[in-house]
């Protein structure tokens, strides 16, 4: 099996391809994270009940906890897509 060297200017493309797919996954992870839990609120109760008559700390948990957790991912993905960036080759 024969490998082909790829030039400097593949290889960058290659980096470029990769660290946009991380990018496309960061924001993915925040748009669901911040959506999701605003659908599952509206599916289960009215905004009045939840805020007003039933604000409890594990009904505020469930609705934070997911926002939290994407952002996070979401900033681990952007970390990764900054770290291939920066083997880029000029």
């Amino acid at each position: 099996m024969k490998v082909w060297p790829m030039g400097k200017s593949a290889k960058n493309e290659r980096i470029r391809l990769e660290a946009n797919f991380y990018n496309n996954i960061a924001v993915a992870a925040a748009v669901g994270g911040v959506l999701l839990p605003f659908v599952n609120l509206y599916q289960r109760t009215s905004l009045v009940e939840i805020f007003w008559e039933k604000a409890s700390i594990i009904g505020i948990g469930e609705f934070v906890m997911p926002i939290i957790l994407a952002f996070i991912a979401c900033y681990g993905a952007r970390g990764i897509a900054d770290a291939l960036i920066q083997g880029i080759k000029d």
